[in-house]
């Protein structure tokens, strides 16, 4: 299993998740119940600390969202 590492600049120590809005396929998925569990929830993603204050205050976009903001 690798260690967690930040979506933005793959760095590994001092990581967190933070959970954002689901997406509307995100939500159709789990309605159906073929939502694959066996990894993170793709609104649940990993920040180093320096990338999480940003990343934080866009959580109530969707990741992809969130994402593109924070570019």
């Amino acid at each position: 299993m690798r260690p967690p590492s930040c979506v933005i600049c793959n760095q590994t120590e001092g990581c967190d998740i933070v959970i954002f809005k689901k997406s509307q396929k995100q939500l159709e998925l789990e309605k159906k119940g073929s939502a694959d569990m066996a990894f993170n929830p793709p609104n649940q993603v990993w920040f180093c600390s320096k990338h999480l204050e940003s990343a934080k205050k866009h959580n109530d976009l969707t990741a992809d969202e969130a994402l593109e903001e924070m570019k």
